[in-house]
Protein backbone atom coordinates (compact mmCIF):
# COMPACT_ATOMS: atom_id res chain seq x y z
CA UNK A 1 0.00 0.00 0.00
CA UNK A 2 1.15 3.16 -1.02
CA UNK A 3 2.01 6.26 1.77
CA UNK A 4 0.06 9.45 0.55
CA UNK A 5 2.06 11.23 2.68
CA UNK A 6 5.79 10.23 1.90
CA UNK A 7 5.93 11.52 -1.46
CA UNK A 8 8.31 14.50 -0.75
CA UNK A 9 11.40 13.16 -1.65
CA UNK A 10 10.12 10.72 -4.11
CA UNK A 11 8.14 13.67 -5.79
CA UNK A 12 11.19 15.81 -6.02
CA UNK A 13 13.17 12.87 -7.47
CA UNK A 14 10.17 12.50 -10.47
CA UNK A 15 10.25 16.14 -11.15
CA UNK A 16 14.21 16.22 -11.48
CA UNK A 17 14.10 13.42 -13.99
CA UNK A 18 10.99 15.36 -15.69
CA UNK A 19 12.81 18.36 -15.79
CA UNK A 20 15.81 16.36 -17.06
CA UNK A 21 16.82 18.10 -20.96
CA UNK A 22 17.72 13.94 -22.16
CA UNK A 23 14.35 13.20 -20.50
CA UNK A 24 12.05 16.00 -22.30
CA UNK A 25 14.04 15.34 -25.80
CA UNK A 26 13.03 11.96 -25.55
CA UNK A 27 9.39 12.55 -24.38
CA UNK A 28 8.56 15.59 -26.67
CA UNK A 29 9.80 13.92 -29.70
CA UNK A 30 7.69 13.66 -32.97
CA UNK A 31 9.12 10.93 -34.61
CA UNK A 32 7.72 8.39 -32.15
CA UNK A 33 4.37 7.06 -31.26
CA UNK A 34 2.18 8.10 -28.65
CA UNK A 35 1.99 5.40 -26.62
CA UNK A 36 5.96 5.77 -26.32
CA UNK A 37 4.88 8.47 -24.68
CA UNK A 38 2.34 7.54 -22.39
CA UNK A 39 4.85 4.44 -21.00
CA UNK A 40 7.82 7.46 -20.19
CA UNK A 41 4.42 9.28 -18.49
CA UNK A 42 4.02 6.04 -16.48
CA UNK A 43 7.64 5.67 -15.84
CA UNK A 44 7.57 8.70 -13.78
CA UNK A 45 4.38 7.89 -11.96
CA UNK A 46 5.20 4.32 -10.48
CA UNK A 47 8.92 5.31 -10.17
CA UNK A 48 7.22 8.50 -7.64
CA UNK A 49 5.07 5.43 -6.07
CA UNK A 50 8.17 2.95 -5.78
CA UNK A 51 10.49 5.59 -3.97
CA UNK A 52 7.33 6.52 -1.64
CA UNK A 53 7.38 3.02 -0.54
CA UNK A 54 10.62 2.68 0.32
CA UNK A 55 11.79 5.97 1.44
CA UNK A 56 10.30 5.20 5.25
CA UNK A 57 13.38 2.56 5.27
CA UNK A 58 15.79 4.81 3.42
CA UNK A 59 15.22 6.98 6.37
CA UNK A 60 15.63 4.84 9.24
CA UNK A 61 19.39 3.02 7.36
CA UNK A 62 20.07 7.27 7.61
CA UNK A 63 19.15 8.12 11.15
CA UNK A 64 20.74 5.00 12.09
CA UNK A 65 23.72 5.68 10.38
CA UNK A 66 23.97 8.75 11.81
CA UNK A 67 23.23 7.66 15.39
CA UNK A 68 26.49 5.31 15.07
Amino acid sequence: MLREDSGVDALRLAEGIAQNPKWLELSTRNDVDSEMKTHLGDVLHYLEGAMGCIEPFVEVRVVQEQVS
